[in-house]
């Protein structure tokens, strides 16, 4: 059920249950306790049933068609062939849904107290920030539901009758009312709002340095910037480009007037030993996760052993314009991907800046989506440019099938093509044909009264 729910605590925030209100009230009788909760959600989301594998480079990019085809007793057989309805795409669908949930509803028991009490913070600026935090968290795993769970009908009418999934704002353990996708980003957009007005305190948009070494390293944490960078994908998710561009262009901004999310360098990306090599592109995340299973996660993925799961690209190394392209260095000469490699003799230095990371939120993204708010072809050029490209776009060129190259090109292993395919239109993914919303668990339809609509 979508309220399936833990609470945390310091020691370990998946132990303590929700039903004990005492336990609850002992957690958030301090500033430390509402610390340890978002901790603990940001480590939920890095789960191999998360962002750590199924909603990157596990179910999401079979879906989207990136990996060679898996045969009938492979675990993502089901997904990459859109049959949603068997247990083999059960076994990996249902803990998303579950998992996604989960965390918000932590987030939505901190929420509960967080202004309540207000006495318990250091400053009124570490609770703004704090507070902010867990909506945009909120909004930012929600929208994901949304993206997964629901079709793409805006433009269509269907977006304000059929109803699809709850957003769930209070912790409680009654059934929440699924909406209709209207009302559901009308909600994801709110509390978007109200997080960048208390992130206005975030250090990474002030500049200001604090004491307090919890809000260092913000871009493991969703920061104003990322906070902007998801209203920016929402807007062009809904088709409202003019609110696009706007928040896409304020992130650009702070790269440009802040010299934050700088392009990557590309002594970083070809650096003769493996283990100190970028291959994620590290200084151009506005939102990324410190996956500390990360090595874990991915090892049944990659290498020529493993053929059952393996992550290795259908069109290969042709998918790139040139031997020059950094985004080339993504996948090894067997065409297994290596964004997420985790070589052994990395220094310290390393392991802080480049490995043990899933981007959320990339800088090439705010420039894509100002590409296509405005049809300036330049800001696709931009990207390339910094991707080793030469070759400029110029007039001629098919802006949508150059927006789409780019997106297959940039986000692989990342979850986001499958997105970016849905909310496009297109019916076909590599020539093949599927239906691009996830069915949501049984129990969730049978004891959540949420009857499918007819797409």
């Amino acid at each position: 059920m979508a309220l399936a729910v833990v609470m945390g605590s310091c020691s370990d925030w998946l132990e303590v249950k929700p039903s004990n209100q005492i336990a609850a009230d002992e957690m958030f009788s301090k500033e430390e306790g509402f610390k340890s909760v978002l901790t603990g959600v940001y480590t939920n989301m890095t789960e191999a049933s998360s962002y750590g594998r199924e909603l990157t480079f596990g179910a999401m990019d079979y879906l989207a068609q990136y990996w060679v085809n898996p045969n009938q007793y492979s675990t993502y057989f089901a997904m990459a062939t859109y049959d949603y309805k068997t247990s083999n795409a059960m076994n990996l669908v249902d803990p998303i849904w579950n998992n996604q949930y989960n965390s918000i509803a932590n987030l939505n028991d901190m929420l509960s107290y967080i202004d309540v009490n207000k006495n318990v913070f250091l400053s009124e600026k570490t609770r703004s920030i704090i507070k902010g935090e867990a909506l945009a968290l909120r909004a930012f795993l929600h929208f994901d539901m949304l993206r997964a769970f629901a079709p793409h009908n805006f433009g269509t009418g269907k977006e304000n009758t059929d109803k699809w999934l709850p957003y769930v704002e209070e912790y409680t353990k009654n059934t929440k009312e699924s909406l209709s996708n209207t009302d559901f980003v009308g909600k994801v957009l709110q509390d978007i709002e109200a997080a960048a007005e208390l992130l206005k305190n975030d250090p990474i948009y002030t500049g200001e340095t604090l004491n307090d070494t919890y809000f260092a390293n913000r871009v493991f944490h969703l920061n104003y910037y990322g906070v902007k960078a998801l209203a920016a994908r929402v807007y062009m998710y809904i088709g409202d480009k003019t609110k696009a561009a706007e928040c896409a262009l304020e992130v650009i901004e702070a790269q440009v007037n802040k010299g934050l999310f700088a392009w990557v360098n590309i002594d970083d990306v070809t650096h003769t030993n493996d283990a100190e090599r970028d291959r994620l592109f590290a200084s151009e995340h506005i939102f990324a996760l410190n996956v500390r299973k990360l090595a874990d996660n991915i090892s049944a993925f990659v290498g020529l052993e493993n053929t059952m799961n393996a992550i290795k690209l259908q069109k290969g190394k042709a998918i790139f314009e040139s031997l020059t392209e950094y985004r080339e260095k993504f996948v090894d000469n067997n065409d297994f991907c290596t964004k997420f490699n985790q070589p052994d003799g990395a220094s310290s230095n390393s392991v802080n800046k480049f490995l043990r990371r899933m981007p959320m939120l990339r800088i090439s993204e705010m420039y894509y989506i100002l590409a296509e708010c405005t049809g300036d072809i330049s800001y696709l050029n931009t990207v390339r440019t910094h991707r080793g490209i030469v070759t400029e776009l110029d007039a001629s060129a098919n802006f949508e099938t150059e927006l789409k190259k780019e997106y297959e090109k940039e986000f692989i292993g990342e979850g986001q093509f499958f997105f970016f395919n849905k909310r496009k239109g297109n019916l076909t993914i590599n020539s093949k044909v599927g239906g691009y919303t996830l069915h949501m668990p049984q129990t969730e339809i049978d004891f959540g009264n949420r009857p499918r609509p007819t797409i």
